[in-house]
């Protein structure tokens, strides 16, 4: 612009009060439909590894009606074009497209690139994490503490659209997946007598809170469970004699020396001492094709490709289990209750619940999230997986 130029804002455009988290998990729940039809036609043109090729978000108006679910493509070619026919019709006025320069598998050897010359150069201490965003263009490098501007020219050259962003992790004393902790999130150890599992995530209902687990982790008997050391809570409920692998412990702030916060964190590796290093951002259902990742107590954070959907698996000695997804993640002992997670649409999306593995099948089973949340809800309170922005102290 030139000296003396003046800008104008866009007077004719209708302002509106930005979209709330909790609008938006509503938008998503309403267009549950449409996305489970945009990813079966996707599956059919581009195949499961159709997440290689294209993305697609969710471009969120202030209602269900104007909200849009928005397709990110890179090469015009027949298959595209096919697909693009298709959801016009299916969708209509649901879907849009926009071509981009590069893809999530163009980004994701990137950041492969981006990893390996921070660990060449000595600074792999100072990185929280990666978060590619293909839709954007952009890849966000997240870290603790300020890279050598000699690394960041380094990670410029590998590609050039890069944003560095500071987390708010700070150092804590106890973080670990084993050890006791006052802020409640997903990934964490706890012990359920003789064993151990892992934690989901948070959740309420009524007024109270509750950690998540697999439902095989639990008796419903009211119990003490500990997160660790230190008592947690009471073994509350298990769905296992539903058909569903999922359970939760109800916290009890009297039982503890520990103040106990409901909290949103996600553990993925925060092994050196720091705060989770990462956060539930909402929830994904997770279609078939769709890549998923499950962060556990002992195989830690693994990935793979959702391959069937609402199969059942029969464990010995339990009932046997209705509606569970199937992937191609690893995992072993300790991993159950996991939480299980999308991340290629920005942002940590809950999926489900870690359940168990077939190693002879290379598949791994979990229990979708939505499922569990109207397993538990009834007309007189729903039960939430917790997503808020504060840690919120338990009373």
């Amino acid at each position: 612009m030139s000296m003396g130029a003046t800008a104008n804002a866009d007077s004719n455009k209708k302002h509106v009060n930005p979209i709330t988290t909790t609008e938006t998990q509503e938008i998503d729940k309403q267009l549950k439909d449409d996305r489970n039809t945009l990813r079966d036609v996707l599956v059919k043109y581009l195949g499961k590894d159709y997440i290689d090729h294209i993305s697609y978000t969710t471009e969120y108006n202030e209602t269900n009606e104007n909200s849009k679910l928005v397709v990110h493509y890179k090469n015009e070619n027949t298959k595209i074009t096919q697909v693009k026919k298709e959801l016009q019709k299916r969708l209509a006025t649901k879907i849009k497209f926009n071509k981009v320069d590069y893809t999530h598998e163009d980004l994701s050897k990137f950041t492969s690139q981006m990893n390996k010359k921070i660990e060449d150069n000595g600074e792999i201490d100072k990185l929280a994490g990666f978060d590619p965003d293909a839709h954007k263009e952009k890849i966000y490098i997240q870290y603790v503490n300020s890279f050598n501007e000699s690394t960041k020219k380094e990670l410029k050259n590998i590609f050039e659209k890069v944003e560095f962003v500071k987390t708010e992790s700070k150092p804590q004393s106890t973080i670990a997946r084993d050890k006791d902790y006052n802020k409640l999130g997903g990934g964490l150890a706890i012990d359920i007598g003789g064993g151990f599992c892992t934690t989901t995530g948070v959740a309420s209902k009524g007024g109270s809170w509750f950690v998540l687990t697999a439902g095989h982790c639990l008796e419903g008997d009211n119990s003490t469970i500990s997160q660790y050391n230190e008592p947690l809570g009471t073994d509350h409920s298990t769905l296992v004699g539903r058909g569903v692998d999922a359970g939760v412990v109800k916290v009890r702030q009297n039982m503890s020396n520990i103040k106990r916060y409901a909290y949103d964190g996600l553990y993925l590796h925060a092994e050196n001492d720091r705060d989770y290093d990462a956060k539930f951002k909402s929830e994904d259902p997770a279609g078939l094709g769709d890549e998923v990742t499950m962060s556990g107590v002992t195989s830690g954070v693994q990935t793979g490709v959702v391959t069937d959907m609402y199969t059942e698996v029969n464990y010995e000695e339990l009932p046997v289990l209705q509606k569970v997804r199937v992937a191609t993640y690893s995992s072993d002992n300790g991993d159950s209750g996991a939480p299980v997670f999308t991340t290629a649409y920005g942002g940590n999306k809950i999926s489900g619940i870690h359940s168990g593995s077939n190693s002879y099948k290379g598949e791994a089973y979990f229990t979708p999230i939505e499922d569990v949340e109207e397993e538990y809800s009834t007309s007189e309170a729903t039960f939430d997986f917790y997503q808020g922005d504060e840690a919120i102290l338990i009373d």
